[in-house]
């Protein structure tokens, strides 16, 4: 993903990347590659707010021949979330957004696409 990201900038492209940033390493790589391409590192942080929604939305991940790393469990997912939680909280000092995914896709998208034009006025 990294060699993705450096090589569309490089082109002068804005990037899209779909990263949990789940190690604190991650999330200082793409920074040091935005600021190498003099690009500006925007970050959402998604989280469904609605335990139930959440829920369903794993469970009906079973339905998709997923790889092993994917959570297709309630159960899988919070025992992950316990094991994961001391690494996966960290400080992003880049500009962030944090959305409530339980809303209506068209609204998310519309903050999200809202916030990222104010960030290009900045």
């Amino acid at each position: 993903m990294f060699s993705v990201v450096r090589r569309q900038l490089s082109l002068g492209l804005s990037v899209v990347c779909d990263s949990p940033l789940a190690f604190e390493q991650a999330y200082h790589t793409l920074q040091d590659i935005a600021t190498s391409a003099d690009a500006t590192l925007l970050v959402v942080e998604t989280h469904c707010d609605d335990p139930s929604v959440w829920r369903q939305r794993i469970e009906q991940r079973t339905m998709f021949s997923l790889s092993a790393h994917h959570q297709t469990t309630w159960h899988g997912l919070l025992s992950y979330l316990a094991e994961a939680e001391p690494r996966v909280r960290y400080l992003i000092p880049a500009p962030l957004l944090v959305v409530n995914t339980a809303r209506p896709v068209p609204a998310v998208l519309d903050e999200i696409m809202t916030w990222i034009s104010e960030q290009a006025k900045v």
